[in-house]
């Protein structure tokens, strides 16, 4: 599933469709505080399973919210 995902992804990109991709992969960069401290915060709460294969209903606001001001 992942390995077509990549393929479609990158078709896509060759058409010109700019995305950011979440498939797989290594960052580069240690996670921000504000992020370990939510994600603590959440665990604490219990909230330690998988969302929705769609994902969380606010974050993906969220993220939509700030690409559009970008």
């Amino acid at each position: 599933m992942i390995q077509s995902m990549m393929q479609v992804s990158k078709e896509m990109e060759k058409s010109g469709v700019r995305l950011i991709h979440l498939e797989v992969g290594e960052p580069d960069f240690p996670t921000p505080p504000h992020i370990v401290e939510a994600a603590h915060r959440g665990m604490l709460k219990g909230e330690t399973r998988y969302t929705v294969s769609m994902g969380n209903l606010d974050l993906r606001e969220a993220i939509s919210e700030r690409l559009l001001i970008d």
